[in-house]
């Protein structure tokens, strides 16, 4: 099960939306990752309220799709010692 996205992955993805238009604009996503995070960290708090609040109705849509999610990361060594 995917995990809902939160602000930034928001606030990302609407930057790759903008920029892959752009015929001279990066296209390693590394690359973009990295100017979206220097581009959020430079928001101010009413600039990221629009992905806050869509962040939260992903979360709310989520929840209702998956009742009873929970993350549980595994480590790399338990997916080694299960094969």
């Amino acid at each position: 099960i995917p995990r809902p996205p939160n602000a930034f992955m928001m606030f990302r993805s609407f930057l790759w939306d903008q920029m892959k238009h752009d015929p001279q604009g990066p296209r390693d996503h590394r690359e973009i990752s990295k100017s979206a995070g220097r581009e959020w960290r430079l928001l101010s708090k009413q600039q990221r309220k629009p992905y806050e609040e869509k962040a939260k109705a992903k979360k709310a849509e989520h929840e209702k799709m998956y009742p009873g999610y929970r993350y549980a990361p595994v480590s790399k060594l338990e997916v080694k010692k299960r094969r």
